[in-house]
């Protein structure tokens, strides 16, 4: 089992996107909130402080303003693909501490992985006056496959964000996976309330870059509303 941000199906490892805007501060002033690291990708199923308050459909594109980063949600559209793919292999190489490339062969793959996902399932997060993708997720039902943040625009708030909106638009609760090496994803995912239910290891075939099972381990997690719990 496995992975933006729990784990969803293996990804192939990603590249690297246009650079986010002049208004993201120096790194050293980011908090470290690990938003939009990579949960990791796998094909047909494992979909793994305060936020300026969202409206509840994507059908509005709010534009939104996190401390000097500045986005709206959208509906995503083909023409996001090869960038959001660029994006989403960076976050993940670098989160697992993978070589930075991308691979014709794999990047072609996880283009083709990404058209067979319905496109209502996929909240993407663009830059308002450049259109530059700074984050994505899957979420369908209860299931988070995938939750990224551009690797430039991390620590402040966008991941927070995004998943805030899959818990809105998931009352019931939500399930992730993540790799087990990802501590940063693990600990972005606990500190908001996720708790872990099951380890267990991906498949190799949804996750080319690794070399040994290992580095496959996994964990399952879930979230469910507070009133759920009682």
């Amino acid at each position: 089992m496995t992975t933006p941000c729990a784990q969803s199906p293996g990804m192939k490892p990603p590249g690297s996107p246009r650079i986010c805007t002049s208004r993201i501060p120096p790194r050293e002033s980011r908090d470290a909130e690990g938003c939009g690291t990579a949960p990791e990708f796998r094909v047909p199923g494992r979909i793994p402080g305060p936020v300026t308050t969202m409206p509840p459909t994507l059908s509005q594109t709010p534009r939104l303003t996190l401390g000097e980063l500045r986005f709206e949600l959208v509906d995503y559209r083909p023409e996001y693909a090869l960038e959001l793919v660029k994006m989403w292999r960076r976050s993940f190489q670098r989160a697992m501490g993978l070589a930075e490339q991308d691979d014709f062969g794999e990047l072609t793959g996880q283009m083709d992985f990404l058209s067979a996902i319905d496109p209502a399932h996929i909240h993407v997060a663009v830059d308002p006056g450049s259109s530059t993708v700074l984050g994505f997720m899957v979420l369908s039902g209860t299931r988070l496959d995938h939750l990224y943040v551009h690797v430039e625009c991390q620590g402040l708030g966008l991941g927070t964000a995004l998943l805030d909106l899959a818990k809105r638009k998931s009352p019931a609760g939500l399930e992730l996976f993540t790799f087990q090496r990802n501590e940063v994803a693990r600990g972005f995912y606990i500190r908001r309330g996720f708790k872990e239910v099951e380890r267990g290891f991906a498949g190799f075939d949804d996750n080319p870059w690794a070399t040994d099972r290992e580095q496959l381990a996994d964990i399952k997690f879930r979230w469910e509303p507070r009133a759920k719990r009682k």
